[in-house]
């Protein structure tokens, strides 16, 4: 098996083809896990809101797909390299439309929480002066980046930051909210508190490789999003989230 195929696969074909004639290879999905939005499970299964919606709107379009799970970085340069055809949840950023095509779809959003033992967080001024938790490589709005007079603690893992706050060796942690409250319930983290602030999340996209056989089939895809918002799968997923 050459290197486009390897890794621990999960293929979803679809019932019928529809349009031009399809590649020969499924469209492989790569990508990093971020619940609850993407989930690699066992035995080369994919579950999260991102993976559920773009599976759904395959099947409309007729796309088989087949995930691999590895890092942000190294996705984004099989994608630059043509050895990989989708991802979702990318933002949009200039450097990066070089090498992929942006499709007209838009994600859920990642909104960002903070979270306290009970100091109350209304406003960003509100952070001044405290010890937060934030993931090593994320970004979190224009606003909160140029924040001054906080001390960010970057981590790799949200559960540890959320764990470090129950602990009181953190006064405050930034994260998307519905994965913070996805990993608060799991840990049984009881005196972790959501505070009202909420700092609105970039527009995520599923984008395609510009040198991928299923680039000139995305309006496809896009259709089959389309089918989905229309007879309410769509607001069946999010709602589970």
């Amino acid at each position: 098996m050459d290197v486009r195929r390897r890794g621990l696969w999960a293929t979803w074909w679809v019932s019928a083809a529809v349009g031009a004639t399809p590649p020969t290879v499924p469209c492989r999905v790569v990508g990093s896990a971020d619940p609850p939005y993407r989930l690699f499970q066992a035995q080369g299964q994919v579950a999260g809101l991102y993976f559920e919606l773009l599976k759904a709107a395959a099947e409309h379009a007729g796309w088989p797909l087949r995930f691999d799970e590895m890092p942000q970085s190294r996705a984004l340069l099989e994608l630059r390299h043509g050895t990989a055809d989708l991802m979702v949840g990318p933002l949009r950023h200039p450097d990066r439309e070089r090498y992929l095509a942006y499709s007209r779809i838009a994600l859920p959003a990642e909104d960002k929480g903070v979270y306290t033992q009970g100091r109350l967080v209304r406003e960003l001024g509100d952070l001044r002066g405290l010890v937060v938790g934030v993931q090593r490589g994320k970004r979190y709005g224009a606003a909160f980046d140029a924040l001054q007079d906080i001390r960010r603690t970057e981590l790799t893992d949200y559960g540890v930051a959320l764990r470090m706050l129950e602990l009181g060796r953190l006064d405050a942690v930034v994260a998307p909210e519905r994965e913070a409250d996805l990993v608060r319930t799991q840990l049984g983290l009881t005196q972790v508190h959501k505070q009202p602030l909420v700092l609105p999340g970039d527009t995520p996209y599923v984008v395609v490789a510009k040198s991928s056989p299923w680039r000139a089939r995305l309006p496809e895809l896009e259709r089959g999003f389309d089918a989905i918002q229309k007879d309410g799968t769509w607001a069946r997923i999010l709602s589970r989230y």
